[in-house]
Parts: structure tokens; C-alpha cells; sequence
């Protein structure tokens, strides 16, 4: 998919379809609540619209604007490799798992 579409209008919980399209460099144009909980900002790492206008003109400006294209795809992707990677769970796992010792000892 050259662009990964997301109107989510309703619902709840981990975005994981979202992050994963994110990882593979794909831009997400979704909803305000499609990007909650994700450290996402309009434009810059995602496209979000909450109305359908704004939604189809998002979509089709992605469609024709290959350096915004490229741009957010490239940035999408660094957020979910900072953000989101196995590497950086298993830090946070371990600052975790740290503090949890020093307390019991």
C-alpha cells in the first residue's frame, strides 16, 4: 500500500495496525483518535483529518506531493524505531526490572 488509511471514528487500545504501517514507512492519514496515545504530530510524522473532506484531500495530497510523501514516511518511521522498537521495550523492561531489585534488596 502506498498510503495507509486509518478513519477511525469509535473504539478504543493499542493503535498496532497504525504503528505497524508507520514501521514499515508508510504514511497514516487517520482520525485524532486514531493517533491517540501515539506521540504523532499532524503533518510532520502523520496526517491527520477528522472530517471526510479533509480526510479524501489529505489522501490524494499525499498521493501528489512526493517530497511531503517521502518526508513523512521517512519520519513515521524513525518515531515508531525511537518509540516503539523491541530494542527500546527491552531498555525500558530493564530500567523496570532495575528499580524493582534496588527496592527489594
Amino acid at each position: 500500500a502506498k498510503v495507509f488509511v486509518a478513519p477511525i471514528r469509535l473504539g478504543k487500545g493499542f493503535r498496532g495496525k497504525i504503528l505497524e504501517a508507520m514501521a514499515m514507512a508508510i504514511p497514516v492519514v487517520t482520525t485524532s483518535l486514531g493517533a491517540e496515545g501515539i506521540p504523532v504530530e499532524d503533518m510532520h510524522n502523520i496526517v491527520i483529518a477528522n472530517d471526510p473532506e479533509t480526510f479524501v484531500n489529505r489522501v490524494v495530497k499525499l498521493f501528489k506531493n512526493d517530497e511531503l510523501y517521502q518526508r513523512i514516511s521517512q519520519r513515521s518511521r524513525a518515531l515508531v524505531e525511537e518509540k516503539f522498537s523491541w530494542q527500546k521495550g527491552a531498555e525500558i523492561l530493564e530500567g523496570v526490572l532495575e528499580k524493582t531489585v534496588v527496592k527489594d534488596k
